[in-house]
């Protein structure tokens, strides 16, 4: 797995800890908002013949609804495109993966102390993942054909979550959370930290890093970095 870069990780955290909070900001924690996610991903491609790690882009979008006291519901849809490059044959290949994601669930949260809470989510989750594969034809006399063709796999499976929230200062949040997904016989693990600065009385920005295991060979390992936009309501 490669190492985030040190350098950007220490930018982006000096321009999130310089962002002003709001002049009137309120450190209850919302379960009613919807958040816009963008993360730039390095996967490990431990594929025979790989060049290099796959770089990747995700955009997300999350709505989170509290509909009675310590209960929500949560839906969201995330779009992302992977990038590598392969030796088969003798051949260098430009290969692909875009990978759609839809989320739908709930979860609960009970307050552990001033300002903390905790909580656990429970997914359904429907993934189709479009994945290009070298596709090898052999010819007789004469050199083998090294081409591309589209290889799809499309479920639905299951997901959990646990998570901490915490608020301190005037309008700093910190999250810790661990996901397990396991969707066609396949099981992806996903810590995540975030940090967020509330700007104004609805919206805030957020910095977060991610550590991620799968359980399919075409993905292995990715370690991502990415800032969020929160609307809370």
């Amino acid at each position: 797995m490669r190492v985030l870069p040190t350098t950007n990780i220490a930018l982006l955290v000096l321009a999130f800890l310089h962002v002003p909070p709001a002049a009137s900001a309120d450190q209850s924690l919302s379960y009613s908002y919807f958040e816009l996610r963008g993360d730039i991903s390095t996967t490990a491609n431990d594929a025979r013949g790989a060049r290099d790690d796959a770089n990747g882009r995700l955009v997300g979008l999350t709505a989170n609804w509290e509909f009675r006291e310590s209960w929500y519901a949560k839906a969201g849809y995330s779009l992302e495109r992977k990038s590598f490059s392969n030796e088969v044959a003798g051949n260098v290949l430009s290969l692909d993966t875009r990978q759609a994601a839809a989320t739908l669930g709930g979860g609960r949260f009970w307050h552990a102390g001033e300002k903390t809470d905790i909580y656990v989510e429970a997914l359904v989750v429907h993934v189709r993942t479009d994945h290009d594969v070298p596709d090898v034809a052999v010819m007789q006399g004469g050199p083998p054909t090294v081409g591309t063709r589209v290889s799809v796999i499309e479920d639905t499976g299951f997901g959990a979550a646990v998570g901490a929230r915490h608020a301190f200062g005037e309008a700093t949040e910190v999250e810790g959370r661990m996901e397990i997904q396991d969707v066609a016989s396949q099981t992806a693990t996903m810590l995540s930290a975030t940090g967020r600065r509330q700007l104004t009385e609805h919206v805030s920005i957020g910095l977060f890093v991610s550590l991620g295991k799968s359980t399919n060979r075409h993905i292995g390992d990715v370690a991502t970095i990415g800032t969020t936009l929160r609307y809370a309501f």
